[in-house]
């Protein structure tokens, strides 16, 4: 089973390559993420969010 971590940088991967999120938009802000993956602000802000690749998709 995953961590949520690694459920979180995955399914954001996933949203930002099938266009969920398209290239000049923003992912949803740090609250709304914890909200809807029910996790702390750490886990959302340094291991969901820190994974993903830095570059312009």
């Amino acid at each position: 089973m995953a961590r949520k971590y690694e459920k979180i940088a995955r399914e954001l991967r996933e949203r930002i390559t099938n266009g969920t999120y398209p290239p000049g938009s923003t992912l949803p802000a740090l609250p709304e993420l914890m909200a809807t993956y029910e996790v702390a602000r750490e886990t959302v802000a340094q291991r969901g969010c820190r994974p993903l690749p830095t570059r312009a998709w």
